[in-house]
């Protein structure tokens, strides 16, 4: 799996309130995957949070993925329209990289509305739950 590029399609910031920024929250949701042969295109939406009730910057866009062939693909688009999640190895990668973009665009975007970049990029590490387990944050 090789990311080959990506762009942003959309991003709006606003100011909510005039308060101290307490946290920064990021939220990316992938909204639809497809293939065309060994190329996957992820479709996705992100918002960060100035917490509490500070401003959000939204960022919309999509990422293009080559596999090592078309079956690999198909099966990845076919697993995430029945799941609804990405394979770990493959959502670890497309969740940095968005994460990248997002907080590169959220810089920007922070800046024309007053407010410091959203620098709070930490390495993504996905792990499978064992069954019978409870699913944990962090």
């Amino acid at each position: 799996m090789n990311i080959l590029g990506g762009r942003v399609t959309r991003f709006e910031a606003k100011r909510i309130e005039d308060n101290a920024t307490e946290s920064i929250g990021l939220n990316i949701d992938v909204k639809d995957v497809s293939n065309e042969s060994k190329v996957v295109k992820i479709v996705y939406s992100s918002k960060i949070s100035y917490v509490p009730n500070v401003a959000e910057i939204s960022v919309d866009g999509e990422l293009v993925i080559d596999f090592e062939n078309e079956q690999k693909a198909k099966e990845m688009v076919e697993s995430f329209k029945k799941e609804k999640r990405l394979p770990t190895g493959v959502a670890e990668e497309v969740i940095q990289a968005i994460n990248y973009s997002a907080t590169s665009v959220g810089t920007m975007a922070a800046f024309a509305i007053g407010l410091g970049a959203p620098i709070s990029i930490p390495k993504v590490k996905i792990s499978e739950v064992k069954p019978g387990a409870t699913p944990k944050a962090g």
